[in-house]
């Protein structure tokens, strides 16, 4: 059975269970297993006004509010009301501690990770926010961040790992945020330490699942729109080039859209894509809705480049572009030369080579 196979069983006897010992020996259980908040609200078989769902709805909504800036009175209530015997107290009191550390309140962060069961879940969390808070002064504690991240010292690796292994359970979102503090602190001092952490984090993600859309998403909310784009296409070229054909689509066309480019750069784009797309149709079968999409992307793409760099599309047929089975080969054909013969690449594999590509698009 596997992990998520587990919970979901667990959760179920935990919700019908009458006998009280019954219910206290499954909650121990659950209580340093339970992989997030959002596990809890994913369950179907959980009705929406079942006390634990209700509170596992607080638990989301509150810790999103916390990392978008948005928290209130309200939600900070909610979670206060939470109790001890629930299998949510732990979240709650986490991400309390997370909104005094962007709140500035070291004091407060302090006192409440160290009300965190041992035997919780999100204890794993405990140790890394504790190191960012000994000094107690939160421009302290961010210089210190930044040498520890700009020496490249085991430390910061350390407790990023820590994150990781919560994060391939369930909790990417804390794992992103985090991430996305340390980036959005150095990236305008040390753009490329900044890229090489969110790089790093997305390919940690992958290693245990697909990466998830929110992480594009803010990948484009630290760098911009086209950098985002570009560093997820990377992240994703070896774990899923399918998908970072659709992301490398997307960085040129944004790129396009910017008041200054490049024919080099653009062409540099396309003989990745080129490359990208040659290894898909060796490495997998490709659905009509995958075709569709690409479509629906190279139309956007060719109507750019007309208008920027007509002599770029010159000789396409554009009846090729309502015909699915002709869109890799006229992605391919936007490169302007013979394609290159690409290695195979397995999915979800880091060790193995990929396709030629051009490097100056491959630097951080």
């Amino acid at each position: 059975m596997s992990f998520t196979s587990s919970i979901h069983s667990r959760l179920k006897e935990y919700i019908q269970a009458v006998k009280e010992s019954e219910r206290q020996k499954i909650f121990e259980e659950l209580i340093r297993t339970l992989p997030s908040p959002q596990f809890v609200t994913d369950c179907d078989f959980i009705p929406q006004d079942h006390k634990l769902k209700q509170e596992a709805w607080i638990v989301f909504d509150a810790f999103e509010a916390v990392t978008n800036g948005m928290f209130s009175f309200e939600l900070s209530r909610q979670l206060d009301e939470i109790e001890g015997r629930s299998l949510m107290y732990p979240w709650a009191v986490l991400t309390k501690a997370v909104e005094a550390f962007y709140q500035g309140d070291p004091e407060k962060s302090y006192s409440l990770l160290g009300t965190l069961p041992e035997t919780a879940a999100p204890y794993v969390f405990r140790e890394f926010f504790i190191t960012l808070l000994e000094k107690g002064s939160t421009p302290e504690v961010w210089e210190k961040l930044k040498k520890t991240v700009l020496d490249d010292s085991k430390e910061l690796h350390s407790s990023l790992e820590q994150l990781i292994e919560a994060a391939q359970a369930g909790m990417e979102d804390l794992m992103l945020e985090t991430a996305g503090m340390i980036i959005r602190d150095i990236r305008k001092d040390h753009p490329e330490k900044a890229a090489e952490i969110l790089i790093w984090t997305f390919q940690k993600l992958q290693e245990s699942d697909i990466l998830p859309d929110k992480a594009a998403h803010k990948a484009q909310q630290l760098f911009g729109e086209t950098e985002g784009l570009r560093l997820t296409a990377l992240a994703t070229l070896s774990y899923d080039q399918d998908r970072s054909l659709i992301y490398w689509l997307l960085s040129l066309q944004s790129y396009l859209k910017s008041r200054e480019t490049l024919k080099s750069d653009v062409k540099a784009y396309l003989r990745i894509i080129r490359d990208v797309a040659e290894t898909v149709t060796l490495e997998f079968e490709l659905t009509e809705e995958y075709l569709s999409l690409l479509g629906t992307h190279a139309k956007s793409l060719i109507n750019s480049l007309n208008h920027l760099y007509p002599e770029v599309t010159e000789g396409i047929r554009y009846d090729s572009l309502d015909r699915t089975s002709e869109i890799i080969p006229l992605l391919q054909g936007l490169a302007g030369d013979e394609p290159a013969q690409p290695q195979p690449v397995h999915k979800k594999t880091m060790q193995n080579s990929t396709a030629p590509v051009q490097l100056e698009l491959f630097a951080f």
